[in-house]
């Protein structure tokens, strides 16, 4: 098995040929059977920390994505949910020739309000334009990544 040493958030650790960062403790078997292997420790490639940094913007982003956004199309700036439940519901009332009610929020108050088929599709709309803004912050924020040349600029970047 080949193992490489890197600054994880607890400290060093080994990593393994499998990916799997062990941290470097005394008590750690895991770490104790790399010591046994006599192996040298290389240093890890920034790609590492890539890879592992893009998979993390993936997921604030798909958090951000789902986690709500907000609309005029009642007139003043409401809140919306836009977990998938909420987006489906959303779509049906924008579909439908007498709109729906629909889950939002103005100043923090959260309640089931009926919205005009117009004012359904606004908030689609508004959601569309959110997302595509999530969309486009990861795809810059990949680049980044891809552009950074050492571990502590890959991890730099957040969301």
């Amino acid at each position: 098995m080949t193992y490489t040493y890197a600054a994880s958030p607890g400290g060093e650790c080994v990593i393994r040929s499998d990916g799997v960062c062990v941290p470097a403790d005394p008590g750690n078997a895991d770490y104790q059977a790399y010591l046994a292997s006599g192996e040298v420790a290389t240093a890890v490639p920034v790609s590492y920390y890539q890879t592992q940094q893009a998979a993390q913007l993936t997921q604030e982003c798909n958090a951000a994505i789902t986690g709500g956004f907000t609309s005029t199309a009642l007139g003043p700036s409401y809140s919306y949910p836009s977990d998938p439940n909420s987006q489906g519901n959303q779509g049906c009332a924008a579909a439908s020739p007498n709109g729906g009610m629909l889950w939002c929020a103005l100043g923090g108050n959260w309640a089931l309000v009926q919205h005009t088929q117009a004012q359904a599709q606004q908030v689609c709309s508004s959601f569309m334009t959110y997302l595509n803004n999530c969309q486009a912050k990861l795809v810059a924020l990949k680049a980044q990544v891809a552009a950074a040349t050492t571990q502590v600029d890959v991890q730099s970047v957040s969301w």
